[in-house]
């Protein structure tokens, strides 16, 4: 719970959100607005919860469902999104779904094996954050595209 609250829940959202405020592609939308691309959201979504009630009936079946979601999301996202900030974001969308199926299992890791699965996501937010920013032509912030709008 500690790893979950401390890293995925305050750090890697703290150092993406600066990268993300930093690049002018941040504002823009993870899935396009189209009926299509939403129409094929919503029937992932329900798929995917049909696809965990129907591998059990026990409190299980549910965080199954919430995993094949995050999987099934993510590479929606994938696939109509090519801009950097999306393509990481669903990234993180991924291994956040592959971090909740890993707590279905019967016995815990042990600590090491958490704490490189940290490490490995936190290099995952600083590399991809990195990456977003060289991506970016100098000088066009959001703060600074926000100043020619009236």
């Amino acid at each position: 719970a500690v790893e979950v609250i401390a890293v995925r829940a305050w750090l890697a959202p703290a150092l993406l959100w600066r990268s993300l405020a930093r690049h002018t592609l941040g504002r823009h939308e993870l899935m396009p607005s189209n009926l299509f691309a939403w129409g094929a959201a919503v029937t992932v979504i329900i798929l995917a919860f049909q696809f965990g009630v129907g591998a059990s009936f026990e409190a299980r079946a549910l965080t199954l469902g919430a995993v094949s979601l995050g999987v099934s999301i993510a590479l929606l996202i994938l696939a109509t999104n090519a801009a950097a900030p999306a393509q990481l974001i669903a990234l993180l969308f991924m291994e956040n779904a592959l971090a909740l199926f890993e707590s279905t299992m019967p016995t815990p890791w042990p600590w090491p094996v958490h704490g490189a699965l940290s490490a490995v996501y936190l290099l995952t937010v600083v590399v991809g954050s990195w990456l977003i920013a060289s991506d970016e032509p100098p000088g066009t912030t959001v703060a600074e595209e926000a100043r020619d709008y009236p």
